[in-house]
């Protein structure tokens, strides 16, 4: 497979939260999310190596070996990179010894007329860790009904039977077959094709987990109402006790939150207040706290609109007692995330 992509500069997906501007978005979106999405990936395209023998993914970046996982986001991948995912196999001492073979030639040629292609092998070393490029004897250049093999300076001479337009390629044992040069083969005395027009101009692909709702697909994902105005664990002077909650909604991603595939459809809160032995849930309708059973659990939910950045007004500051505050999102697919986690969707913090 080789496509040229355009990958968003933003955003994360899958398990491992792999930013798209990563090597990994690359992946992600030439694969159509054909790939497990893992930061070393062991299948792509349904082709799986797990090391069983000695195999594995070998990641390249611009023709250079890299020793950074896909989704490493200390190593953004910029316009014109190009990504390599070649199937490594290590000798019984753990050296590599499968590397990439790069191919250049003419794009178009009389047909009868000889024409030129040149192959270069890019090496790893782990002792030096170093890639050194160099000619790549012995190789088999082939398309179109003609081949040769590289001398050593790695250099093919083919002359081409038929005209037409072909894929040629370089290969060679224990290594990676080259990246493919199209050239045209045309008649005696015709005119070389013109070449190809720019490229129009596309926005950004359409980038997707499958699961998010977003690009046609089924939203999967449930949002997540961070709690912002208060922090875990705060405790507040009696009189400078909070008065108003707030936070926002979204997906949560590696480094930032993502707007909800589907939508909002309600934002609901919970406030239980207790004080010794006694405990209270906070009633919206009265506007003022309710005698309840103690545990969080036993509060009372009540909706406070749809907005993904999200606000609530007490009357007053609240007073004395500890407090858990809880904050839920339901989407408009209907998900809605069940789990507790403090610090995010839920805080507890005291007014002393």
């Amino acid at each position: 497979l080789m496509k040229t992509v355009d990958v968003p500069t933003t955003g994360t997906f899958g398990p491992d939260n792999c930013p798209y501007d990563t090597a990994g978005g690359a992946i992600e979106i030439a694969t159509e999310g054909n790939w497990d999405r893992s930061q070393y990936a062991q299948t792509i395209l349904g082709e799986t190596h797990q090391y069983n023998e000695r195999d594995w993914w070998n990641y390249w970046l611009n023709r250079e070996w890299s020793s950074k996982g896909i989704c490493d986001a200390s190593q953004p991948i910029q316009d014109g990179d190009e990504i390599l995912m070649i199937v490594q196999r290590d000798d019984a001492n753990f050296n590599p010894t499968v590397f990439p073979l790069f191919m250049t030639g003419p794009s178009s040629v009389e047909r009868g007329q000889e024409a030129r292609f040149t192959v270069t092998e890019h090496v790893y070393s782990y002792s030096t860790s170093t890639t050194t490029r160099g000619p790549s004897s012995g190789a088999t250049v082939a398309g179109g009904g003609a081949s040769a093999v590289t001398g050593d300076d790695g250099t093919a001479t083919l002359t081409f039977s038929q005209s037409g337009t072909f894929e040629m390629r370089a290969t060679r044992t224990s290594r990676a077959r080259s990246n493919p040069v199209v050239v045209v083969v045309t008649e005696p005395d015709e005119p070389p094709p013109p070449p190809p027009p720019p490229p129009e101009e596309q926005g950004p692909a359409c980038a997707t987990n499958g699961a998010d709702g977003r690009c046609g697909t089924p939203d999967r994902q449930a949002p997540t109402a961070l709690i912002q105005s208060i922090r875990e664990g705060a405790v507040f002077r009696r009189g400078r006790g909070p008065r108003v909650l707030g936070g926002t909604v979204g997906i949560l991603g590696a480094s930032r939150l993502l707007p909800d595939g589907s939508g909002i459809a309600s934002v609901k809160l919970k406030l239980t207040r207790r004080v010794g032995p006694r405990c209270w849930t906070w009633s919206p309708s009265k506007e003022r706290f309710v005698r309840r059973p103690c545990g969080a659990a036993n509060g009372f939910w009540f909706d406070i609109g749809s907005a993904t950045d999200w606000e609530y007004l007490l009357p007053a500051r609240l007073g004395r007692g500890r407090y858990v505050l809880d904050a839920d999102a339901i989407d408009r697919a209907g998900n809605r995330q069940v789990e507790r986690r403090r610090g995010e969707n839920r805080v507890v913090f005291h007014v002393r």
